[in-house]
Formats: C-alpha cells, sequence, structure tokens
C-alpha cells in the first residue's frame, strides 16, 4: 500500500475491469499519431494478455467504494516476463478522475516489488515520444532509455524503450 492505495495481483478473472479501465484513461491517445492500440482492444483480447502475463488492480483505501477487496478499481496494469528476465508493464492506466493521486506511483511501486521477488533484475516500459508528460513519469521513477523505436509503417521514432534496473 502506498498513501492509501491498495494494489492486488490480477489475472484473466477480472479482464472485464482491466478492459474498462484501460479504455477510460487511453481514450485521449486515440488522436496520437499512430493512434494507441489500446483503444482497439477488446476484452478478449485483454483476457488473453492477462493469461500471458498478468496485471495489478489499484483501489483507493476507504475512498467512497468501501477499502474491501470489492472495492472498484481505479488503475491498472499489465505485466509480462520477457525472454531477458526483467519485468515488462505495459498498459498503465489510471481512471482519468483518479490521475494526479498517487495511483500510477503505487502501481509502479508494486510492479517493484513483485519483480523483486521474481527475481527479476530489472523493470522497462515503453513510452511514446507523443507522451512527454509520460515519459517525466518513468523518468522520476529511475527509468533510462535504452532504445528507439517506430511503430509498424512509420520511418521516425515514436517510442521508446525504458529500463530501470533493481
Amino acid at each position: 500500500m502506498s498513501d492509501g492505495v491498495l494494489v492486488e495481483l490480477c489475472g484473466a478473472e477480472r479482464a472485464a475491469e482491466v478492459h474498462r479501465l484501460t479504455q477510460r484513461a487511453f481514450a485521449p491517445y486515440a488522436a496520437l499519431d499512430p493512434p494507441s492500440g489500446a483503444v482497439a482492444e477488446t476484452e478478449a483480447h485483454v483476457a488473453d494478455d492477462l493469461v500471458a502475463g498478468g496485471g495489478a488492480l489499484a483501489r483507493l483505501d476507504g475512498d467512497g467504494g468501501g477499502d474491501g477487496p470489492g472495492a472498484a478499481a481505479v488503475g491498472c496494469l499489465r505485466w509480462r516476463l520477457p525472454d531477458d528476465g526483467t519485468f515488462h508493464v505495459r498498459r498503465l492506466a489510471v481512471a482519468p478522475a483518479y490521475q494526479g493521486r498517487g495511483v500510477g506511483l503505487a502501481l509502479m511501486a508494486w510492479a517493484d516489488d513483485e519483480a523483486r521477488a521474481r527475481g527479476c533484475p530489472g523493470v522497462t516500459a515503453g513510452v511514446r515520444l507523443a507522451l512527454p508528460g509520460n515519459q517525466e513519469f518513468f523518468r522520476d521513477l529511475g527509468f533510462a532509455v535504452v532504445g528507439e523505436h517506430s511503430h509498424d509503417g512509420y520511418s521516425r521514432v515514436t517510442w521508446l524503450s525504458l529500463r530501470k534496473d533493481l
């Protein structure tokens, strides 16, 4: 728990909730060039993603939705364990009304702890060049740029690989 944010591991059984949160948080990214693939995801795709790795849901302790396990989630992330042994975080999402309240920070602290528990040497993520605020968020958490990439069909760099050693 971090500043009243509770984070719990989840799997495909929570795909509907993860999908709903991701759609709400990523809706503004539909206008990006290239557009975010998250906005076109289905609940079935999210379930497959959670089976291939896992996820985490965050909720605020005592914030109107109750403080038990059934309280409404306000943020989520998905993760995978790539062949390089790192803990890869993707689709970090916080409901717009809860952004700036430490939910993303708590989810990433959970990711660090989960990575350590699994013996991973580091945590990785990807971030778009078009989202400097997201780049700053990860930089402030100790992530460094380790690669530049282009989405399919683009000749210019559109996203960055990030890594934080644990």
